[in-house]
């Protein structure tokens, strides 16, 4: 029997959305790391680059921070084009990360949705164009409408059977992770080509 498709909102797949924290200037060995669209790079989370750290309150050090398989969203930021642009907190390790009040945390359902799905997802020509919706309706657009992200429907494996849905899910992850791959195997042998033509 063939998969069958629905879709679901997303609203209806997160246990959280919220915004995050800020609080004030600080340095590494006194303060917390928050994370800021600074961080979110193509996609994909980046630590790479300058991390904040700051001082915030006990509750906020408790409320916002970041557990693996959250997704954080970009939701206002100078530049429009980085406006919903998502990364997923996938880190193996114990450090404490917050993330800051211009972006917006997803938690996932993991009983419905795989967070790194929901995140390819996202991060997809179908994800975005909820995205680039808002931006031909909305003239100069700084912020996310976080009411409008939420309504968009997200193609869910057999909805009505979460434990089959999560499995097709991981099929659909190895799959495209598999084609990634492939992907970038492909494109390094014709650099490599490339190069050794123009010898």
């Amino acid at each position: 029997m063939s998969d069958i498709w629905g879709s679901i909102p997303l609203t209806d797949l997160l246990l959280l959305c919220d915004s995050g924290t800020w609080g004030e200037p600080s340095d590494p060995k006194e303060g917390v790391a928050v994370l800021r669209s600074t961080n979110i790079n193509r996609w994909a989370l980046d630590l790479n680059g300058d991390i904040a750290y700051r001082i915030v309150s006990v509750r906020d050090l408790q409320n916002k921070r970041l557990q693996k398989g959250d997704i954080i969203v970009t939701k206002s930021s100078g530049s429009p084009q980085l406006i919903g642009e998502a990364a997923l907190f996938d880190l193996n390790d114990d450090r404490v990360f917050l993330f800051s009040n211009f972006t917006q945390r997803l938690r996932p359902n993991e009983k419905k949705v795989l967070p790194k799905y929901l995140h390819y997802f996202l991060s997809s020509p179908q994800g975005r164009e909820v995205l680039n919706q808002m931006h031909r309706t909305t003239s100069g657009l700084r912020n996310l409408v976080i009411s409008r992200y939420l309504e968009q429907n997200v193609p869910i494996p057999n909805p009505e059977n979460p434990e089959k849905s999560i499995l097709i899910q991981e099929r659909v992850i190895n799959r495209l992770e598999q084609y990634l791959d492939e992907h970038k195997l492909a494109c390094r042998l014709h650099e490599k080509i490339v190069a050794d033509t123009n010898r």
